[in-house]
This record gives C-alpha cells, sequence and structure tokens, in this order.
C-alpha cells in the first residue's frame, strides 16, 4: 500500500515538473519572440517569420507599393489596355494583414496559444492583404473596353442592293464579371502579369449554307420609303435601326419585337436627336426617325402576309407613308411585334439606299398575292379654342390641323382572282383645335 502510494506521489510530482517546465518553457519562449511574427506566417505567399512590426511593415510595403504604381496590363488577343490603379482608387489594407500576422499565437490561453504556434510552423499559415477599390470606376473602364471590343453576331445574308451573299459575322461579347473578378485576383495575389481578359464568341445561326437551304435568298415581300437625305441626324437614325434588324432570323412561330431587337433609343446607344411625335407635335427627341423603320418593317410585314400582334398608329399624318399604314414605336411603351406563321424560317432583311430604305421578308414564297389599300380618308374637321388672356388684339397661338379617318384593306390574290377581301385596321388621326388668344374686357 505504501508503495503504491509512494509510485503515485512520485507520478504527480514528475508530471507536475513536466508541465512546469512546459509552461516556464513556453513563457520564456513568448518572451523571446514578443516582438517577432512566428514562423510559418505567410503573406500573399510571402515568408514574414521572424520579422519584427516595424521590418514586416516595410518588407509589405515594398511589396505592394510597385503594385500601386505600375499600371496592369490587360489584353484580348493583340489588343492591349492599361489599368492604372489610381483610375480605379485601388488601396492596399496592409495594417489589417500584419494585424492578423502578429495576431498569430497571441490569443486565448497559453496551450491555446502553444497550439497555434505549433501548427503554424508545422504546417504553415496563409494570409492575404484585402484591397479596396472603386467599383463603379472599374466598371466603367471595363464597359469601355467592352465598347471596342464588343461585336454582334450577323446571319448571313443576300444584299438587297448588289444581290451578294454576304458572310456572316462573329459576335464578341466581354464577360464584365469574370474578367473583373480576374483582374481582383491579380492584384490580391501581388501579381503584375497581364490579365486576360474573358472573350464570348457567338457563332451565329445562319452561313451560306443555310441561306440557300432555307430558302432565305427568296424574296416573300418588301416595301420601301424615302426620307430628306439633308436631315442627317434622322438619318443616321434610319441607318442605325435598319442596321439592327437586318438579317434577323426568325424561325416559324417566332415572335419579332422592334424595341427589343433595336434596343431603347438613347444617345448612349448611338442615336442622335431628330424631329419626331410627342402627343399630337412633332417634336425634337433622341431617336428621331426610327418610326420610318418599324413603319416599313410593318408594310413588308403584312404583304407577307404574317401575323400582326402588336403595332400602334401615329397620331398625326406622316409624309412617308399612306394614312393608316405607320407603325408607331415608343420606348418601353409603344412596339411592334409580329409571329412567323409561316412553317419555314424567314429573314428580314434592311437596306438604305441614297435617299430611300427598302425592307424585305425573305423565305418561301406562297401561292398567293397580297395586295394593301388605303380607302378614301374621311376628313374630321379641327375646333377652336378660345383662351382669355393680357393681349391687346386677337392672336392664334396655334394653327388648326385636320384629323381622319382610314381604313386598311388586305386582299388575297391567286391568279389574278379576288379570294378574300378583309379590313386588317381602322385609324383616327384625331384633329388639333386651333388655339386663339383673345383680349380680356
Amino acid at each position: 500500500m505504501k508503495n503504491s502510494l509512494l509510485a503515485a506521489l512520485v507520478a504527480l510530482t514528475l508530471l507536475f515538473s513536466i508541465g512546469l517546465g512546459i509552461y516556464i518553457g513556453s513563457y520564456f519562449f513568448f518572451k523571446q519572440h514578443e516582438d517577432v511574427i512566428f514562423s510559418g506566417v505567410m503573406i500573399e505567399g510571402y515568408d514574414f517569420s521572424g520579422l519584427t512590426k516595424k521590418q514586416a511593415k516595410e518588407r509589405l510595403k515594398k511589396l505592394t507599393e510597385p503594385l500601386l504604381q505600375e499600371p496592369l496590363v490587360l489584353e484580348r488577343d493583340n489588343d492591349k489596355w492599361l489599368l492604372r490603379p489610381d483610375d480605379i482608387e485601388l488601396k492596399f489594407k496592409n495594417r489589417g494583414a500584419l494585424n492578423k500576422a502578429f495576431g498569430i499565437g497571441r490569443s486565448g490561453t497559453l496551450l491555446q496559444r502553444s497550439i497555434a504556434v505549433w501548427q503554424s510552423a508545422e504546417y504553415g499559415k496563409s494570409l492575404t492583404v484585402d484591397i479596396s477599390y472603386n467599383e463603379d470606376k472599374l466598371d466603367e473602364k471595363l464597359q469601355q473596353i467592352a465598347n471596342e471590343v464588343n461585336i454582334s453576331s450577323s446571319n448571313a445574308y443576300l444584299d438587297l442592293e448588289t444581290e451578294e451573299l454576304i458572310s456572316f459575322q462573329l459576335g464578341k461579347r466581354l464577360r464584365l464579371e469574370e474578367s473583373k473578378q480576374k483582374i481582383i485576383s491579380r492584384f490580391n495575389n501581388f501579381k503584375k502579369i497581364p490579365v486576360k481578359l474573358v472573350i464570348e464568341k457567338k457563332v451565329p445561326e445562319v452561313n451560306r449554307e443555310k441561306l440557300k437551304e432555307w430558302n432565305l435568298t427568296n424574296q416573300l415581300s418588301s416595301y420601301k420609303t424615302s426620307f430628306d437625305t439633308e436631315k442627317e441626324n434622322r438619318v443616321h437614325n434610319i441607318k442605325l435601326a435598319a442596321q439592327k434588324i437586318n438579317a434577323t432570323l426568325l424561325k416559324s412561330g417566332e415572335v419579332f419585337s422592334f424595341n427589343q431587337t433595336v434596343g431603347r433609343r438613347s444617345l448612349k446607344n448611338g442615336f442622335k436627336q431628330a424631329t419626331e411625335i410627342v402627343n399630337q407635335e412633332f417634336v425634337t427627341g433622341v431617336g428621331g426617325g426610327v418610326c420610318q423603320v418599324s413603319s416599313t418593317l410593318y408594310n413588308a410585314v403584312l404583304l407577307g402576309d404574317l401575323k400582326v400582334l402588336e403595332r400602334h398608329n401615329h397620331s398625326r399624318p406622316v409624309g412617308y407613308i399612306p394614312l393608316g399604314r405607320g407603325a408607331a414605336i415608343y420606348n418601353g411603351y409603344l412596339d411592334f411585334k409580329f409571329k412567323n406563321t409561316s412553317s419555314d424560317p424567314i429573314m428580314i432583311l434592311a437596306k438604305v439606299l441614297e435617299n430611300s430604305l427598302e425592307i424585305a421578308i425573305m423565305g418561301q414564297s406562297k401561292d398567293y398575292q397580297i395586295e394593301i389599300s388605303t380607302s378614301q380618308p374621311k376628313v374630321l374637321d379641327y375646333g377652336q379654342v378660345k383662351k382669355k388672356a393680357k393681349v391687346e388684339e386677337r392672336k392664334v397661338v396655334k394653327e388648326g390641323k385636320q384629323g381622319y379617318q382610314v381604313k386598311v384593306v388586305k386582299k388575297i390574290i391567286v391568279d389574278n382572282e379576288l379570294i378574300n377581301k378583309e379590313i386588317i385596321s381602322q385609324d383616327v388621326y384625331q384633329p388639333v383645335d386651333k388655339v386663339i388668344k383673345v383680349p380680356v374686357k
């Protein structure tokens, strides 16, 4: 019994001595290393073991300063762009990384601290330097590059003027989010090597072989309107909208939306200010003239006997199209839509010539012809509105304008024989009252 107690006492004394030795050893170890980073601590892949705060601060500064002074090269194929850190207000949060580095092995109990130091020395501890930047400015820079890089894909098509087959154009688009993440990753990793921007390539559906296979070199219908070449901004808008709808493919059952295809008419999207109709008045607005493209397309669609899903008439007569034959469009409000109700694919072609716009629907011919006619318009007289004002004599401040009521008729002809006749639209152009200011008596 005494031997057992003695053995236990010896064991306890031995364990206490070992524990005390470890404690004292750990205490002096931490005391000896209280001003330096422990072994195995890495910041962005660089070893900071054994460095004092001042030394670590200087080392990290030497690593980050060049990244703030030298531009980052962004590249795509043979093109290159420079991204200067100042352009995006780039900053490295060195202090946070240094605090984390010095914090390893310096929190918790002595045992917890000892374990942390051992793990760092044995397995290493990797830290990163957080960065801050102006995300809006980086997005703006990438958008500028995208404007240079992006190319819309284009189907092969038959040129309406030359009747030549135009080969398809491969589309390219800068993937903004993926490219941005690669740039941020490059800064985070302290690397100066160029960033390869992420480009998505799009192969159009229609090549020369498909053109012939789907009879897209055959003209189903067409319509032409004229314009004044001296109205340069208006002509520019017509050309731009025509380019956007040209070579558009619609398979059987698919729906065409003018607004979706052409996009928002804005200065940012390349459109210019020109005359347009708003609330029965001719005013200057961005995208004026684009309605001539939608109206010309509308008439080609009617002659191709395709189903119109949405169409709005103009509030005032326009000179380039007969009454009742227009298709007004307006951003987010008025659209022109039609459906390919044929069993075969069709393609929209749009061509601006010297002073005219021609739009054709290409596809399989039908075994009948379509004729579109407009009835004799009914004239709607305008009224007079008198407003009392501080004027010396009666004064006309707004001229009155006649209105019209008109019907548009579609005829189906087979072998010069009328098979069917129907009214496809009845439109009213409301008159505009004459406004007169009269003296107050």
